[in-house]
C-alpha cells in the first residue's frame, strides 16, 4: 500500500461530450450508448476493460445533484475535471469509480455498475478522498474499496467501504465500537492501511500501524522508519450484517493538537486581531486546514476554511478549492439583514431571489413557504427545511438539538437552514448577536447521532463569547 500513488497513475481522464454539438473525436474502441434520447444531453464515457460505454449524467444521481448548482458553462468545466477508474469483474458486472468535485487530489466518488449490458446501478461513496484500490472477494459477491486522505506528501489516512455487489448497497457495520468506527466510518480517516487482503469470502485482513498514537508526527515517523504493523481481521457473518473481529485493539487518535496546528491557529488569531469571530475547536480526525481571509474591515469580517495538504493562512481566494474541500465559513456584519422569503427560496431551489414566494401559516409554530419550505418557529428562533414528511422525520432530532443549542447559548434571534444532501447535511446559521449579524456554514453527518450534537459544540461552541457585551 506504500505505493498507492502508482494506482493513481492508472486513473483515466473522463471523456465527456454533449451530443447534438460538434462530433467527438475518434476513440479507440466502439462506444455503446445506453440512452436513445441523447440529444443535448450530458454524458460520460466510461472506458471499461473491453468496451467504452456512454452513460447519461441523469443516470448518475449523485453527479446530477452535484452539477445542478452550476450554470451550463460551469457544469461543463466541472464535467471536464471528472476522472474515472474502472476495475474488472468476471461475474459481478463492470465497475467504475467516478471522481468528481476534485481539488488537488481529493474528490467525491460514486460507484457505477453495469450489468447485463444495459442495467445501470450507482452508489455514492466517500467525499473528499482519494480512490486507491478495489478488492473483490473470491466469489465477487462483496467488494472492499480503499479510500484515503493525504497529509502533505508523507502518508495517507485510510478508510474501507464494503459493498454488496449483488444489490450494489453499502454494507454497514452492526453496532460498531470506537475502534471499529475508526476503520469504516464515513469520515474517520485516522490510520494508514498498509495492506488489505481477502482470506476467504467472508474474511479480510488489514495491516495497520502498531501504534497507540495517531497524531501527524507519530505517523510521519512510522512511515519514514517503516515502523511496526499489526494485522486486523474483518469477519462477515452469513446474514450480511458485518461485524469486525479484531486480532488487536486499534489505537484512539491523539487528542493533543500537533505543533503545526498550534502555530497555524496562533497565526489565524493574530490575523483576525480584535474582530468578533468563531473558530472551530481542534478535530484530531480532520488533518491540515487552509484558512482564507476574504474580508476584514471595521464593519465586516468573513473567512473560509478548507481541507488542505498542509496548514495554510492567506488573504483572499486561492486555487484550487472545491466544494468537497470546504470545511467551515464564518462572517460577521454590523449592517447585515435577516433572510427574506425570496432569499430562502433561492437557497433551496437556486431560482434567484427575485421571485416573491407565497407563505401559508399552518399554526403558531409552522408556516409553509412556496409549497417547498417548512418553517418551524420557537419565538424568534426559526428552522427551515424541505417540506416533505420524510425529510422532516429525518431532521426531527437535529432540529431539536439545534434549538436546544441556541437556547443554551442564549441566542434570542436566529434563522437556521437545513439542506439534506445524499451523504451529508449542510447547516446555515444566520444569527443576530448584540445587534450584529453572524453567519456560519458547515456540514454534519447525514443521520443525527451523539456525534452530531458534539459537532455543534465543536464548531459553534465559542458562540457564547460573541454574546458578551
Amino acid at each position: 500500500m506504500k505505493n498507492w500513488l502508482h494506482s493513481l497513475l492508472l486513473v483515466s481522464v473522463l471523456s465527456v461530450s454533449l451530443t447534438g454539438c460538434e462530433p467527438p473525436k475518434a476513440i479507440p474502441a466502439p462506444t455503446e450508448a445506453l440512452s436513445t434520447e441523447t440529444e443535448a444531453k450530458e454524458v460520460v464515457t466510461i472506458p471499461f476493460d473491453t468496451k467504452q460505454v456512454t452513460i447519461p449524467v441523469d443516470a448518475i444521481p449523485a453527479l446530477r445533484e452535484y452539477l445542478a448548482q452550476y450554470n451550463a458553462q460551469q457544469r461543463q468545466e466541472e464535467i471536464n475535471r471528472i476522472v474515472i477508474q474502472d476495475f474488472p469483474s468476471k461475474s459481478a458486472g463492470s465497475f467504475a469509480d467516478i471522481g468528481y468535485s476534485c481539488g488537488t487530489k481529493l474528490c467525491s466518488h460514486v460507484l457505477v455498475q453495469l450489468k447485463d449490458g444495459n442495467e445501470i446501478k450507482t452508489l455514492p461513496l466517500r467525499e473528499g478522498s482519494i480512490f486507491q484500490e478495489a478488492y473483490f472477494s473470491p466469489d465477487e459477491s462483496k467488494l472492499a474499496i480503499l479510500f484515503g486522505r493525504n497529509e502533505g506528501t508523507e502518508f495517507v489516512r485510510n478508510v474501507v467501504v464494503f459493498v454488496d455487489t449483488t444489490n450494489l448497497v453499502e454494507m454497514k457495520i452492526v453496532d460498531p465500537s470506537d475502534s471499529v468506527r475508526q476503520l469504516v466510518s464515513d469520515d474517520s480517516f485516522i490510520w494508514p492501511i498498509r495492506d488489505l487482503q481477502w482470506l476467504d469470502n467472508n474474511t479480510l485482513a488489514l495491516t495497520v500501524p502498531d501504534l497507540t498514537d495517531s497524531s501527524y508526527e507519530a505517523l510521519v515517523n512510522w512511515n519514514r522508519e517503516n515502523g511496526p504493523a499489526k494485522k486486523l481481521q474483518v469477519v462477515l457473518d452469513k446474514e450480511k450484517d458485518w461485524r469486525l473481529s479484531l486480532s488487536n485493539e486499534t489505537a484512539v487518535p491523539s487528542k493533543q493538537p500537533p505543533e503545526e496546528y498550534q502555530t497555524w491557529r496562533q497565526l489565524v488569531e493574530s490575523l483576525l486581531k480584535d474582530k468578533p469571530y468563531i473558530l472551530p475547536a481542534y478535530d484530531p480526525e480532520l488533518g491540515p486546514i487552509a484558512f482564507v481571509l476574504d474580508e476584514s474591515s471595521p464593519n465586516r469580517l468573513s473567512f473560509e476554511m478548507y481541507r488542505s495538504e498542509t496548514y495554510k493562512v492567506g488573504e483572499h481566494s486561492f486555487t484550487p478549492k472545491t466544494i468537497h474541500d470546504f470545511y467551515y465559513a464564518f462572517s460577521w456584519d454590523e449592517n447585515g439583514k435577516a433572510l427574506s422569503d425570496p432569499d430562502l427560496l433561492n437557497r433551496f431551489t437556486g431560482l434567484g431571489n427575485t421571485t416573491q414566494p407565497n407563505r401559508i401559516k399552518v399554526d403558531e409554530t409552522t408556516s409553509i413557504i412556496h409549497d417547498l419550505i417548512n418553517e418551524h418557529r420557537e419565538d424568534q428562533l426559526k428552522v427551515y427545511q424541505s417540506f416533505d414528511v420524510e425529510t422532516q422525520k429525518q431532521n426531527e432530532a437535529l432540529q431539536k438539538a439545534i434549538l436546544g443549542f441556541l437556547k443554551e447559548k442564549e441566542v434570542a434571534s436566529a434563522q437556521v437552514i437545513i439542506i439534506n444532501l445524499e451523504r451529508k447535511t449542510t447547516l446555515d446559521f444566520h444569527l443576530l448577536v448584540n445587534n450584529h449579524f453572524v453567519k456560519s456554514h458547515f456540514s454534519v453527518e447525514k443521520h443525527f447521532s451523539d456525534r452530531t450534537a458534539g459537532e455543534l459544540q465543536r464548531l459553534l461552541g465559542d458562540l457564547s463569547k460573541l454574546s458578551a457585551p
